[in-house]
């Protein structure tokens, strides 16, 4: 695309390991505790503040989520720490198209190594003088991949989960709704 940039991936979003909260350690409370299969639970803590992108890192690799509001992120994945100016629904976006699962090792269980990915490179539009990727730009990549299906609740899926999610369309439904 004319005027795009070739970037590695750490350039464009630095991604981080989750952190360790063992289960005797949890406290329910209002932030989402964010696992490689998506909001598993809540805590009385944050430990990223949102909005937030994160995919597996162990177990199920692959998986990205947009998290809108302040977070937990487990240790089975890891969350993008560093969006380097980059609008983070461009950075989901993004991550959901590129093909994570190629980059998982281990033989029993799956691993996603950030250092295997930070040096994959990406094709992105220039930053806005701002600061930022346009809004056409996030629109741009959104249009060229295809529909996700409704993720579909179920009765340990608690309503306000409904603002994490690894669609960030139906976050504006939800808001709206």
């Amino acid at each position: 695309m004319n005027g795009w940039e070739t970037r590695r991936l750490a350039d464009v979003a630095t991604l981080q390991r989750g952190f360790d909260l063992p289960t005797q350690d949890r406290v329910a409370g209002e932030f989402p505790l964010v696992s490689s299969s998506g909001v598993s639970d809540t805590h009385h803590k944050c430990a990223v503040r949102g909005p937030g992108v994160v995919t597996g890192r162990s177990g199920s690799i692959g998986n990205v989520f947009f998290i809108e509001e302040d977070f937990w992120p487990l240790n089975t994945v890891l969350y993008v720490k560093e969006f380097h100016g980059n609008d983070p629904r461009f950075i989901f976006h993004l991550l959901k198209k590129f093909d994570l699962q190629r980059f998982a090792s281990g033989a029993g269980v799956p691993t996603l190594n950030r250092n295997f990915v930070h040096s994959e490179l990406v094709s992105v539009p220039p930053l806005r003088s701002s600061g930022g990727l346009s809004a056409s730009s996030t629109k741009l990549l959104k249009a060229s991949m295809p529909p996700e299906p409704t993720p579909k609740r179920t009765s340990k899926t608690p309503a306000p989960f409904s603002k994490a999610t690894s669609n960030p369309s139906l976050l504006s439904a939800a808001r709206d709704g």
